[in-house]
């Protein structure tokens, strides 16, 4: 029986995966605190524009006012009383006036402008009466507001008989009236007409608040136009803010890869190796190849190995297996 020396040989074949990170920064924008870039402020206390019997307007006032620069600071004035007198035509008195705004830009800015007068009707010959009439506003990057408060407020909406003393319709003002308050009133002496407004509010095209404390609109005949009294203005422009955020880190690892390639191992030499499930022992992948590849080496056939052919065994590849039985010739006996 001839021995035949296989060599086992072992590869070991390691392949370093590159670790991958990837880091990334993601700007997240968003309005989070507004900046306040220019503001807009401003107050008076008394004005008016009319017109008497189809004539031009004659315009009084505005006195005093205040006006805020775009950028920011305060701003205040102050008169000792308001006579709006049309010829005989008295429309508007009161005693001392005062107005303010102030405001800043920049992270948190705003503005606020008040404006306060009083006594109302010092002549004692107009529609409205009271202590003292005061207007407020404010303004920020989250909303603007604005109040009036009438302080003893009463409006005469209607003469009655001008014959006829204590005759008249008086209204009560409400302190803090809601806004747009409005009373609609004749004067029965002259034949005309009118609407008072209080707590009026006008949202401007720029989003900025006029708030007017007291808005008498003369619907005419005789005497058309406008009086206010206690006007402010409030508004601001702003810019969002733009925060940047770091977006946590991604890291990703690729494992190592190994590879192992075994030589092949002993081969069958009798058909009896094969059987029982020996044949998984040699590689075969059943027990007919097994036994056809012992036949075949039996019978001296050069074969190509079967068994690495179907092992699919990773690497080192049996290229062909010579195998050949000598014959061993035995001495005769004489």
């Amino acid at each position: 029986m001839i021995t035949r020396d296989r060599a086992r040989a072992r590869r070991l074949s390691l392949a370093m995966a590159v670790l991958i990170t990837g880091v990334g920064i993601v700007a997240l924008s968003g309005p989070s605190e507004a900046d306040v870039t220019e503001v807009e402020g401003s107050a008076f206390g008394c004005y008016s524009s009319v017109s008497l019997f189809g004539g031009p307007a004659g315009v009084r006032g505005p006195l005093p006012t205040a006006t805020l620069p775009p950028g920011g600071g305060a701003s205040g004035n102050t008169a000792a009383e308001c006579r709006l007198v049309y010829g005989p035509a008295i429309l508007f008195t009161s005693g001392p006036l005062v107005v303010t705004t102030e405001g800043t830009t920049g992270p948190g800015g705003s503005v606020t402008s008040t404006a306060s007068l009083g006594p109302v009707n010092t002549s004692g010959q107009e529609v409205f009466t009271a202590t003292d009439v005061s207007s407020t506003c404010t303004a920020s990057e989250s909303g603007v507001i604005g109040s009036t408060t009438i302080t003893g407020g009463t409006l005469i909406v209607s003469e009655g008989d001008p014959d006829v003393e204590g005759d008249e319709t008086i209204v009560t003002i409400p302190t803090n009236p809601a806004p747009n308050t409005t009373y609609n009133g004749v004067i029965e002496g002259v034949g005309d007409s009118f609407r008072a407004v209080f707590n009026e509010q006008v949202v401007n095209p720029d989003g900025s608040l006029t708030v007017n404390a007291y808005h008498l609109y003369l619907l005419g005949p005789t005497a058309v136009g406008d009086l206010i009294a206690g006007q402010v203005v409030c508004g601001v422009t702003a810019t969002p803010t733009t925060t940047t955020t770091v977006a946590p880190t991604t890291t990703t690892t690729v494992a190592p890869t190994t590879t192992t390639t075994v030589a092949p191992g002993p081969l069958p030499t009798r058909k009896d190796q094969c059987k029982k499930g020996g044949y998984a022992n040699f590689g075969f992948k059943n027990q007919g190849q097994c036994v056809s590849f012992v036949a075949r080496s039996i019978n001296g056939q050069n074969v190509a190995s079967t068994r690495d052919a179907n092992s699919g065994g990773g690497g080192l590849v049996l290229i062909a297996v010579v195998l050949g039985l000598l014959a061993v010739a035995r001495p005769r006996r004489g």
